[in-house]
């Protein structure tokens, strides 16, 4: 009889655990659309690619790429009936997303500078003799990410990179792909952190903690701040989370595609648990160890 109702507490547990996984919320869609590109770049469409890439690699989205400049015109569209995929004659029905990303290619320049050894001066042209020459690029962003159910904007940013060579007589190239998916990377990072903040999801028994953000956003060595239960207030109609106190200053030892494991750098400033989170230290340089008195 007690194998009997073990065996039926046991199904129950299962019942449970599997509606549990049922009924957990599937992740956020995100619509990224073409980038408009007025200085005639060529890149938006390379650009659009990484930023979808990179935010996918967040692991917390699922991204629709939109072949349009905006949700204003796609939603003009569905209005007119054009938006319709399948069989023809069917019911126009425009895709259903909760974050758009529009945005525009602001300035890409490049340029070649020249160092004249003979006279000590820099010109904007390859020509003199026994210099060497390094290639300066820079491309400029301006992105937008709308919640589409409240019109809010939570993420909106100008992004820019610069990149130059060293000085040599070879011609060395600035990669501008890498410099664009910096960008990406940056953008899809940026936005992500917005959302879901860096959360602690195990503590392990030497002391070192496992984050829920993989190599994508915490690669190995980055620094972050971690922090204990925060606040929740209220203002100006919003509930607001504001940090708890600083536990200590924790590096990423080792990262996968999911997660990412780091350990405090020094003695942390109380007991950490799960469910504590974290943000990216602005300075990524070790702490500088103060000596001892003699």
């Amino acid at each position: 009889m007690k194998q009997v109702l073990h065996a039926f507490l046991g199904l129950i547990a299962l019942a449970g655990g599997t509606a549990a996984l049922a009924q957990e919320a599937p992740p956020p869609k995100v619509a990224v659309y073409n980038f408009k590109d007025p200085q005639g770049s060529n890149q938006a469409a390379t650009l659009k690619d990484m930023i979808t890439t990179a935010i996918i690699n967040t692991g917390k989205f699922t991204v629709i790429s939109r072949d349009l400049e905006s949700a204003e015109a796609e939603a003009a569209l569905s209005a007119a009936g054009k938006t319709t995929r399948g069989r023809a004659g069917a019911k126009p029905k425009a895709e259903s997303f909760d974050f758009s990303i529009e945005g525009s290619i602001t300035s890409v320049q490049g340029a070649t500078q020249v160092d004249n050894a003979m006279e000590g001066v820099k010109i904007p042209i390859i020509g003199s003799l026994g210099g060497c020459a390094k290639q300066v690029v820079s491309i400029s962003i301006d992105v937008v990410i709308k919640n589409i159910a409240t019109q809010e904007t939570p993420y909106a940013a100008p992004l820019t990179r610069r990149e130059e060579t060293k000085c040599s007589r070879s011609g060395e190239q600035v990669d501008v792909p890498f410099l664009m998916r910096s960008i990406a990377n940056q953008l899809a990072r940026d936005f992500s952190l917005k959302i879901y903040p860096i959360t602690v999801i195990a503590v392990q028994p030497d002391g070192g903690m496992v984050f829920d953000y993989g190599s994508s956003v915490l690669p190995a060595g980055t620094f972050i701040n971690v922090y204990g239960p925060g606040q929740e207030i209220a203002s100006k109609g919003k509930l607001l989370t504001v940090d708890g106190p600083l536990l200590g200053r924790v590096q990423i030892t080792n990262a996968n595609a999911e997660t990412a494991r780091g350990v405090f750098e020094s003695t942390p400033l109380g007991q950490i648990e799960v469910g504590a989170t974290g943000s990216i230290d602005a300075n990524q340089q070790p702490a500088k160890k103060t000596k001892g008195r003699r």
